[in-house]
């Protein structure tokens, strides 16, 4: 309900009905708030990416793709350490990915050197953080695999980490 406390509306109903607006499909939706995602993130300046809890790249900006040097949002045979990847971080413990959803970090940001699909070292800061909290019933991208020893039983609960990647200023 549309209401102020105090002022000229209070105690109003102002919300009323909307019915010349467009309803999509869910698959349409879902490409239209990716691209509105894509449009802000492409806005920022910054390399952005969101990765699954399987190292895929689920959605990536044009300043990924230019700085990694791949396209590898939804690429069946690139992760996103093939794309971007340090070898101090990723495979490790200190992979941000991991961080994020085994030890529930919150925020991590570092600077580091990444190397790009075409061999060229990036000298980046990194922020990483959950965009997301889903089940492991709910998605099935919620899933970890390649990591884990077979047979470990993993949380139920696990975050959809964004990585923002940027140049960190000349000194």
């Amino acid at each position: 309900m549309a209401t102020d406390q105090t002022g000229l509306t209070a105690d109003e109903d102002l919300s009323q009905d909307i019915s010349g607006g467009k309803r999509l499909e869910n698959d349409s939706l879902h490409r239209h708030l990716q691209n509105n995602i894509r449009s802000i993130m492409n806005s920022t300046g910054a390399a952005m990416r969101i990765l699954d809890t399987d190292f895929n790249v689920v959605l990536e900006n044009d300043r990924m793709k230019e700085m990694g040097g791949v396209e590898a949002e939804g690429a069946t045979d690139l992760k996103c350490f093939d794309q971007f990847c340090n070898p101090e971080v990723c495979g490790t413990q200190n992979c941000t990915l991991k961080q994020i959803v085994d030890e529930g970090k919150e925020e991590i940001r570092v600077e580091v050197e990444k190397e790009s699909y075409g061999g060229r070292v990036v000298p980046t800061e990194l922020v990483s953080g959950p965009s997301a909290t889903t089940t492991a019933r709910s998605s099935p991208s919620a899933r970890r695999s390649g990591t884990s020893p077979p047979g470990r039983r993993r949380r139920a609960t696990s975050r959809v980490p964004s990585t923002t990647s940027r140049r960190p200023p000349s000194k």
